[in-house]
């Protein structure tokens, strides 16, 4: 259920390995989302292993190294290789190379019955699919959250929001990096960072900022987002040069939640379904891999013997890489908000000591280069 890129990834997986798949999800085409917008190095390294990594880097653009700036200066290059590219190009090329023996349904879930002899969905036309097994790769799916009684904790709610646009330089005069992370010129405004990196469309810029969306700041940077841009950050042209705002801003809220004893006979939650992210960490698309290569390696194990009852899910949210990511996630993003909006006496101090870190690494490796 869902073909987002964990659902569409899966299903690719386990249909190379000889299992019969079902994907369903309410479009035949992913429609342009803010979510996701590059590939780390450990992504990578999952897509490799789940033999999709070709497919996606031939529709994404190379990111060299990340130029790290503070006060209008480069202040370190940080030399390791990204992949840029949006979202739903990222989902719609997945779903294009997934092998004809795929069922695709383009359809609505509006129930889910789970079992240890078979699981079940029902549509939204009254159809009704069975299956051995039920994957809900489907984000935050309230309703079905509320029909199968799941329970989530709150983290932080609201935790941050995530700004996304595309900036252009002046005509002729190209941007002279592939990917750039603009620190706070000053603390204590909830600023995390501006991330510039490029992508097939343009270079895209993402920024994080820890409010909600009644705050002012939302309407303002909607209206006037290089206004905002240069009172936030006023000496970011120095750093890039010259630049305009050349499309729409999209903001999106995050909320911090953790699904609680989610093990069901017959279903089992992946991605975002289970755990929600901070994209200021970067770890969302390392979450949701590692959920398709652990459950690629465990559900044709499973399907190996009768029934799928609760102890055969269990394994899933039991499993070390998976339990490692989702904590490693979970504990960047507290501390990536506190960092930005703690104003006590000691994680000031800790801030103080964060960018002493930064420039004297900076200083080393930029001497290196």
């Amino acid at each position: 259920m869902g073909a987002g890129l964990a659902g569409s990834t899966l299903a690719f997986a386990l249909s190379r390995a000889g299992i019969d798949v079902a994907l369903v999800d309410p479009r035949p085409h992913c429609s342009p989302a803010f979510k996701a917008e590059k590939f780390e190095p450990d992504q990578t390294e999952l897509l490799e292993e789940l033999g999709l990594f070709d497919t996606l880097a031939a529709v994404s653009t190379p990111i060299r190294g990340i130029d790290v700036a503070r006060s209008g200066r480069v202040v370190d290059h940080v030399g390791v290789a990204q992949r840029g590219l949006l979202y739903h190009d990222m989902v719609n090329t997945a779903r294009a190379a997934l092998p004809a023996t795929v069922h695709t349904i383009i359809g609505r879930v509006t129930a889910v019955s789970p079992g240890t002899d078979g699981a079940g969905v029902t549509l939204a036309d009254g159809d009704r699919l069975a299956a051995r097994l039920v994957v809900l790769a489907t984000g935050v799916m309230e309703p079905l959250a509320q029909q199968l009684e799941l329970t989530r904790r709150d983290v932080g709610t609201p935790h941050s929001i995530a700004f996304g646009f595309t900036i252009a330089p002046p005509a002729g005069r190209p941007f002279t990096f592939d990917a750039l992370t603009y620190l706070p010129e000053r603390f204590g405004e909830g600023v995390d960072f501006l991330t510039l990196f490029a992508i097939p469309e343009g270079m895209r810029a993402n920024l994080f900022v820890y409010t909600d969306l009644k705050s002012p700041f939302v309407r303002a940077f909607h209206d006037d987002p290089a206004g905002q841009l240069h009172r936030l950050f006023p000496r970011l042209t120095h750093a890039i040069g010259p630049y305009e705002v050349v499309s729409k801003v999209e903001a999106k809220p995050i909320d911090l939640w953790v699904t609680e004893t989610p093990t069901l006979s017959g279903v089992v939650l992946a991605g975002d379904a289970c755990q929600s992210v901070c994209p200021s960490t970067g770890s969302g698309l390392s979450k949701v891999l590692t959920d398709v290569v652990v459950l690629a390696e465990l559900v044709p194990e499973w399907l190996s013997t009768p029934g799928m009852p609760s102890e055969k899910i269990a394994a899933f949210y039991d499993h070390p890489e998976k339990r490692a990511v989702d904590a490693a996630s979970l504990q960047a993003a507290v501390y990536r908000r506190r960092l930005n909006t703690d104003t006590g006496l000691r994680m000031r101090m800790h801030r103080v000591l964060e960018v002493a870190r930064l420039l004297w690494r900076g200083r080393r490796n930029m001497a290196a280069r």
